[in-house]
């Protein structure tokens, strides 16, 4: 039965590694800035026609990273969603050890156990552990959705806010400021954008996590 154990504790291993996977492993909640010309990536965001601008008009540039950064609908977010992730891992880590003690005690009991009665409590023991497991995955998949959530629409409203202030300087091209090397400060428009940003979207929706689920409910 050596082999058994050593795959159980491959098993308890991976519940780690879903944890130090790479959307959760750093902490951070912000990716960067993709390339797929989205307001956070793309080089220049596409103003609607503006009979008013000249031919050549204006440029405006903005940190649209540093926006997202430091909003206030999406640090609540963060902060929120944070709090909800130490929570579920420190009920995981109590189920995980719940299991490591049964998969001790089963080991030890070894000797006096009838097989079939050892195989079935083994293959209950396994059973768990493949729960605690997919429970992991999806509370996981919630926390990165409601993430995606969030920036999409902290995005969408900075999208508008930056087209207004485009189309009140005259500015027919918006630049992200990620794309170039040195701007004027009259060019900038980070601070007022950040500033419309939190004035228009204060907070967002607090993020809906699946429930964590009590140590003992897998337990014998």
């Amino acid at each position: 039965m050596r082999g058994g154990r050593e795959r159980l504790g491959l098993c308890f291993l991976s519940i780690w590694l879903i944890f130090l996977s790479p959307s959760t492993a750093s902490g951070q909640e912000i990716s960067g800035p993709p390339s797929d010309g989205s307001p956070t990536g793309g080089v220049v965001i596409n103003l609607p026609p503006n009979p008013g601008l000249p031919v050549n008009g204006g440029i405006i540039v903005v940190d649209v990273q540093r926006i997202l950064e430091a909003s206030l609908a999406v640090r609540a977010v963060q902060a929120q969603l944070t709090e909800a992730r130490q929570a579920f891992q420190q009920e995981t880590r109590a189920r995980e050890a719940a299991l490591r003690e049964r998969d001790r005690q089963l080991a030890a009991e070894r000797g006096r156990l009838e097989e079939s009665v050892f195989q079935r409590e083994r293959d209950r023991l396994a059973t768990d552990l493949a729960s605690l497991q997919e429970d992991i995955r999806v509370w996981f998949r919630a926390h990165d959705r409601t993430m995606n959530q969030t920036m999409h629409q902290a995005q969408q409203a900075l999208l508008h806010i930056v087209s207004d202030l485009a189309r009140q300087r005259g500015a027919a091209v918006v630049i992200s400021k990620s794309s170039v090397v040195l701007v004027q400060p009259g060019l900038d428009v980070t601070d007022a954008a950040l500033q419309r940003l939190d004035q228009q979207l204060p907070n967002l929706p607090a993020p809906q996590l699946p429930t964590v689920l009590a140590p003992s409910k897998n337990l014998r």
